[in-house]
């Protein structure tokens, strides 16, 4: 007991020495759990979930439908799902510590976490319900359509819900860097988590925005060619998708 208050007053001594308050309603117990929630949430919702989407973005246009596939499952659920489990699981900890329930960061952090195990059921759904465009069926009466309109619309709400869901996590994830940590550490994050941030927020909408620019005409294409020939081997549209469209 003697031995954690000596440490405990050491680091607070550690910490006024550099200029920053020791909040009077927080621990150095809940700094450390809150620094693990910042950390699991960032990494699950801010880097891992939009990087899996630009994958596939790319991706598609150039491998069969199983293999980026595949990438993009392994990214977005293997991956972030038990990153971002623990990163609940500790914010739920650090609100019911807080009593913070119906503080606007929890509760936006509540919606975020719901709307990943919706996306999640989308993604699942899409990817099991066989589709000639996305080259998951090959059988099937031709189809003029265009490639959009032969999807099911909960193909088309996957896509809307995933990029909403990033939107929201990218706010999420500067309220809690500029007023949830404050808060528990008593001084600013440091500056290279705003620079990191301000980077990342710019560099997945143009790779994004890229990909689409790039490369949706000749995935369209690709698909196209899927609806008005169904009956023929995937393995031979997929053996020509590395050709130029």
């Amino acid at each position: 007991m003697h031995q954690r208050a000596i440490q405990v007053l050491a680091l607070a001594a550690m910490v006024s020495a550099d200029g920053a308050p020791i909040p009077s309603d927080s621990s150095w117990e809940q700094v450390h759990w809150a620094r693990i929630h910042a950390w699991c949430m960032a990494t699950g919702f801010f880097i891992l979930l939009p990087l899996g989407s630009v994958l596939a973005r790319y991706l598609r246009a150039y491998l069969p439908f199983q293999t980026w596939l595949s990438v993009h499952a392994t990214i977005q659920l293997l991956l972030a799902l038990p990153i971002i489990c623990v990163g609940f699981g500790v914010g739920v900890h650090l609100a019911m510590y807080n009593g913070q329930f119906k503080n606007p960061h929890t509760r936006i952090g509540l919606s975020l976490f719901l709307m990943y195990w919706v996306q999640l059921a989308l993604g699942i759904i899409t990817a099991g319900t066989p589709s000639v465009p996305l080259g998951s069926a090959n059988s099937g009466s031709p189809d003029t359509r265009h490639p959009i309109k032969a999807r099911p619309w909960y193909a088309l709400l996957h896509v809307f819900w995933g990029v909403s869901m990033i939107i929201v996590a990218a706010v999420q994830v500067r309220r809690g860097y500029t007023i949830e940590w404050p808060e528990k550490r008593g001084q600013d994050a440091s500056e290279s988590v705003n620079r990191a941030w301000k980077a990342w927020v710019v560099i997945i909408p143009v790779l994004y925005l890229g990909g689409l620019a790039l490369l949706l005409r000749r995935q369209w294409s690709q698909e196209r060619t899927r609806m008005a020939n169904p009956e023929s081997s995937n393995e031979k549209h997929e053996g020509d998708a590395t050709k130029p469209v």
